[in-house]
């Protein structure tokens, strides 16, 4: 995770930690150079105290015996320091609920520093716990582990600890446990208590000063909303220009190379990838970085694209007035804008979700006038704010794959959407405007969109089980992959059946399967097999009818042709796989489509493992296109709009396909783009999870067999920001931007 505005250490400290990091009788001179030598990785631990110095966190007195135990009183002593940092006005409050704990002179346990952290954040209202914060999701729990070992169930110095929070089942300290597990630092991605291992916290181990400071300079930096300042809450009416001073004159009269962009038409020289929702909840906040927009620039992208949720303007109070947004989050905006226009990249805002009438995100269709007043009134404000701004730098997506579907009343949408897209061009009747649709949108809806001289925007995540994480199966992600790919559906409909012929048929059978029922299957018209397929404690036919499940089977010797059938539903695949002394190696499935264009169900195997589709036909960036692109393409055309795509990729988050086929995919795709002068965006330079895509904010690249590449910056204020990248991948972009 980037760092930025790090200040090296004084020589004070560099001497004080250097006894911490076994540095021996080293001289002043020596440290400094040995620590400058070091790679982040190994520095971190002194950048992290060097934080927490600058914050106030760091008694200067503690240095000199850092390994001593703290006690209750100290650690809630800090944590009033970070209190007044979230507001003054909150110390008066914090020292009465906390006023046992500051008087307390026994040693502080993990469970005390736990409880301590929590009953603040109560008092600061950043109590909410976010589970989806971290990778690791709490239903992923070893269910016969001791998770609570060592908890004390005994702690006076917060009179409310045993009483229910807000209305769960659990009382404030178990719940404390949770809010620290939930929320890791966005700087070093480490939690404020290190567990023993995995869900194992050991709650009885006594904190060290240095532990203690380590989890209080972790807290604020995975709440952001401690540090934020003061806000400016305004009305969404009351919203004005942008600042000037941000976004100044001279950039807006510097020379770009930008191509031109109109409404009927998006250039197919846009070559871009998308900034990911960094604001979307209070417990999410990153800062734009101005490195991003540079790392861009700097090899050959053009164009970005902002997931922006409206809740995002309303960080980090959420005022109870859903119709009042920050000013200071509009200036951020506003920032990255002016650093879009600097280094010659086009932006494109982005809404990935509505809002309900009390401020929270939904990911359907608003279905009351006022929601839709909202959605109104949040893009004409936005609109307002940026008129002016030329088309070349900034363009608007109304929404990012939300379409009307089942209860959703298809008229009033198009009324009510329709009032949208007026609003916007009443105020800026020049700004371009797209909508973004999914690999399976309402194509009415896309009609509809286009009708309404709207640019279309297109997601084709495809192949579907290539591109998202549906298969965590190691056995099937460690064989032997490749792409492009024969085609293989997934589905097959009760009464028809797949069959596997050739010199390959011999071995063991894997039929990963996603659907339960009853599947059949035949070797040379001999049954070998019939498996009833059940979700966990459930009974057939059933509402869970979904399940992931592989069926091993043996092959008999001399097999020519397997079957595969369902004797009471229809199947759905994910895979089939044969292994035998000679090789391993699965046939990935594809997408469910229309019944009447089947050819999928027909596989032929050879004797070295490699799949073939009987027919020929191949999974592979010309299929994508026409299956999925140029429906969408054809109806931008014939309303004379825009169209791009402005979406797509790998974004199986817990996949770790092997590199050579990730830069296989993405230079297939991109060559298939650029063939029909198509302009993109990748789905994100980087998002929370800490080895993804291109920019890599956990250091190490999702890949296997990836090479990553660190590129430091230095920006004219002096600061610095070293960013990772995944080079194979970079490299593969690069044909295709600067070319």
């Amino acid at each position: 995770m980037k760092c930025r505005g790090i200040i090296s250490l004084l020589l004070s400290l560099a001497l004080a930690l250097c006894t911490l990091s076994g540095c021996g009788d080293s001289t002043p001179e020596t440290t400094v150079e040995m620590q400058n030598q070091e790679a982040d990785e190994e520095n971190i631990l002194d950048d992290e105290l060097t934080r927490a110095s600058e914050a106030g966190l760091l008694p200067e007195e503690w240095l000199s015996d850092f390994s001593k135990i703290v006690t209750i009183a100290e650690f809630n002593e800090l944590l009033t320091k970070i209190v007044e940092m979230k507001d003054p006005a909150l110390v008066e409050e914090w020292k009465k609920v906390a006023a046992q704990a500051l008087q307390t002179k026994d040693t502080a346990q993990r469970d005390d520093v736990i409880l301590s952290i929590f009953e603040s954040a109560i008092v600061m209202g950043i109590d909410k716990v976010d589970f989806n914060h971290t990778a690791d999701g709490w239903e992923g729990r070893i269910p016969d582990i001791d998770w609570w070992e060592g908890r004390s169930f005994d702690y006076d110095y917060f009179p409310n600890w045993n009483t229910n929070y807000n209305d769960s089942e659990y009382d404030i300290q178990a719940h404390s446990a949770w809010y620290v597990e939930k929320h890791i630092s966005l700087v070093s991605e480490k939690y404020m208590i290190e567990p023993t291992e995995k869900w194992i916290f050991q709650f009885d181990l006594d904190v060290s000063r240095e532990e203690a400071v380590r989890a209080l300079v972790r807290y604020i930096e995975a709440i952001p909303a401690i540090t934020y300042g003061e806000s400016n809450y305004i009305a969404i009416t009351d919203v004005t220009t942008y600042n000037k001073n941000i976004i100044t004159d001279e950039l807006l009269n510097k020379e770009s190379s930008l191509p031109d962009v109109t409404q009927n038409l998006l250039p197919s020289e846009w070559k871009g990838a998308g900034i990911a929702a960094r604001k979307p909840r209070a417990n999410e906040y990153l800062p734009f970085e101005e490195s991003d927009v540079r790392v861009l620039a700097e090899n050959g992208f053009n164009f970005t694209r902002l997931f922006l949720g409206f809740s995002t303007l309303r960080y980090p109070d959420y005022t109870k007035d859903v119709r009042t947004i920050n000013e200071k989050e509009l200036e951020k905006l506003d920032q990255l804008l002016a650093w879009c226009m600097e280094y010659d990249i086009h932006l494109q805002i982005s809404m990935i979700d509505y809002l309900d009438e009390t401020g929270n995100a939904m990911q359907n269709m608003p279905r009351t006038d006022e929601e839709w007043l909202l959605v109104k009134d949040y893009w004409t404000a936005i609109a307002n704010r940026y008129k002016g701004i030329p088309n070349k730098y900034l363009s608007f997506d109304l929404c990012n794959e939300i379409d009307p579907h089942g209860d959703d009343d298809f008229e009033y949408a198009k009324i009510e959407f329709s009032n949208v897209v007026d609003g916007i061009r009443n105020v800026d009747s020049q700004r371009v405007l797209l909508y973004s649709f999914s690999g399976w949108p309402n194509m009415q809806w896309v009609e509809y969109v286009g009708e309404l001289n709207v640019a279309i925007g297109c997601h084709p995540y495809r192949p579907h089980r290539l591109c998202d994480d549906t298969y965590p199966d190691t056995d099937f992600v460690d064989s032997n992959l490749y792409w492009p790919r024969p085609l293989f559906y997934s589905w097959v409909p009760y009464g028809e059946e797949l069959t596997i012929t050739g010199e390959g048929l011999e071995g063991n059978l894997s039929i990963y399967t996603s659907r339960n029922g009853t599947i059949e299957v035949y070797a040379d018209n001999t049954s070998i097999g019939i498996f009833e397929l059940l979700p966990e404690g459930g009974e057939y036919p059933g509402d869970d009818y979904s399940i992931n499940e592989t069926i091993y089977i043996d092959i008999p010797a001399g097999t020519k042709e397997i079957v595969i059938k369902s004797s009471d539903m229809d199947i759905y695949f994910n895979a089939v796989g044969i292994k035998n002394d000679t090789f391993h190696t699965w046939l990935m499935c594809h997408d469910a489509y229309d019944i009447e264009e089947m050819g999928g169900t027909n596989l032929v195997i050879d004797k070295t493992g490699a799949w073939e589709n009987a027919e020929g036909l191949m999974h592979d960036g010309e299929y994508v296109f026409e299956q999925f692109i140029k429906p969408m393409k054809d109806i931008a055309d014939k309303n004379q709009v825009g169209f791009m795509v402005n979406e797509f990729g790998l974004y199986g988050v817990e996949i770790y396909w092997d590199i050579d086929m990730v830069t296989r995919f993405h230079d297939e795709y991109l060559k298939m783009l650029e063939n029909h002068d198509i302009g993109w965006c990748y789905c994100e330079l980087a998002n929370k999870f800490p080895k993804h895509l291109v920019i890599l904010t956990g250091g190490e690249s999702q890949w296997k067999g990836a090479t990553t590449e660190t590129i430091t910056y230095t920006f004219d204020d002096g600061t610095t920001d070293k960013v990772v990248i995944c080079k194979e991948l970079m490299d593969t972009f690069l044909k295709y931007t600067k070319n």
